[in-house]
């Protein structure tokens, strides 16, 4: 993930059931990178989240 501007971000991942499988916290600086691991997550298709204040996006990961 790559922030567009600096602040606290929400990070969520959730399974198709809406249930959150990974959540995490982060303070980003304009343009800084953040890794998330997702070496333990099994295949299939989840939905990434990411909030900064009352700005969310959401996106459709698929893990293989």
């Amino acid at each position: 993930m790559r922030s567009a501007e600096a602040g606290h971000y929400q990070i969520r991942i959730l399974d198709v059931a809406g249930r959150v499988v990974l959540s995490e916290q982060t303070n980003l600086n304009r343009e800084e990178n953040h890794l998330i691991n997702l070496s333990d997550m099994k295949a299939g298709v989840y939905i990434l989240e990411i909030a900064m204040g009352d700005r969310s996006i959401r996106e459709k990961l698929i893990i293989k």
